[in-house]
């Protein structure tokens, strides 16, 4: 991935990053991170540019989701080691200075790319193992970084309970679970995602909406070749649940074309509600016909909630089109 813009809003904050993984090589990935705030309307750079093999990870790896911004503090998880083993929780000022990281080596073999505030506690989820000896993780910090709670839950009946993304014990796709826990750390409720029926789904990222509801956006693979199914396209995925019994609400693929009618991967990795019910969303884009296969734009996208509200039906019917509507704008 070229560049990637993750938005989170109280006050706007940016992160664009370059990574240049080469993966199943034994050197450690290099990641160069901006963080940037967005006020009124000016991009003020208050933080360095720094590598993440020496200043955030260790070592190698990436800032790979997610941050949350409290005041003028910015903390992400962070990979540690070329494939990320570890799991890493960095605190950095708005001037850009690392605080303070703490490594986590128990939380490995999985996804460790939630992170969220609640009140003045720092909560991470993700998972660990696979298949029916899956866990959830529960981590709980303070604003120091120091651990105040950590909670382990086993798949009830068998089902893959996942924060983010892994493939069940028996069927090589993906799934896309929600979840939510207590204070106690007592599971509300699972919402499990095994008979979707177009194949691989990739969470990126779960924020909360103005009402509560959960919002939700991520990847899917979509098998737009007629003959064999092949899943040879990614298109970006939205959806809406109540975060208080699991429903979903509603669920949206976006499939893209550019102005000459090719395919366009298309991906999202943050979705917010503005204050007016609006959404935002960005992304990675990238042109199929294409000669360079790793390289993507950016893109932002501004729509009404209700392009995708409860006059369509809950089940997928994908879009085709250039844009999402609202304002669109593709960054490079």
């Amino acid at each position: 991935m070229r560049s990637r813009i993750e938005f989170m809003f109280n006050r706007v904050v940016l992160m664009k990053y370059e990574s240049r993984l080469s993966r199943g090589l034994s050197h450690a990935s290099v990641a160069i991170v901006t963080i940037a705030y967005l006020l009124t309307g000016t991009v003020s750079l208050l933080a360095q540019t720094y590598s993440t093999t020496h200043d955030i990870a260790d070592g190698g790896g990436d800032i790979y989701k997610n941050m949350i911004a409290d005041h003028d503090t910015v903390f992400a998880i962070s990979a540690h080691g070329c494939d990320g083993e570890c799991m890493s929780v960095v605190k950095i000022s708005s001037n850009g200075v690392i605080l303070k990281k703490r490594t986590f080596s128990w939380m490995d073999e999985g996804d460790k790319d939630m992170i969220y505030q609640d009140g003045e506690k720092i909560i991470v989820c993700g998972s660990r193992g696979y298949g029916s000896e899956a866990l959830l993780d529960v981590l709980v910090l303070d604003h120091n970084l120091d651990s105040l709670d950590h909670a382990s839950f086993g798949p009830p009946d068998s089902v893959v309970v996942i924060a983010a993304r892994s493939i069940t014990a028996y069927e090589q796709y993906y799934v896309v679970v929600g979840f939510g826990v207590t204070q106690q750390g007592e599971v509300r409720w699972v919402y499990d995602d095994v008979h979707n029926p177009y194949g691989k789904k990739t969470l990126r990222h779960l924020g909360q909406a103005v009402n509560g509801d959960i919002l939700g956006c991520g990847e899917i693979a979509w098998p737009w070749d007629p003959e064999d199914g092949e899943e040879r396209y990614y298109g970006g995925f939205v959806f809406r649940m109540d975060s208080k019994t699991g429903e979903m609400l509603w669920e949206r693929p976006i499939i893209g074309y550019d102005r000459f009618g090719n395919f366009a991967g298309k991906t999202f990795s943050d979705i917010e509600e503005l204050p007016n019910g609006d959404l935002l969303m960005c992304g990675g884009w990238r042109i199929y016909d294409s000669n360079d296969l790793i390289s993507y734009d950016s893109w932002l996208v501004r729509t009404d909630s209700a392009y995708f509200g409860h006059h369509c039906a809950t089940h997928f019917a994908p879009y085709c089109a250039s844009h999402i509507g609202g304002h669109c704008a593709a960054l490079t």
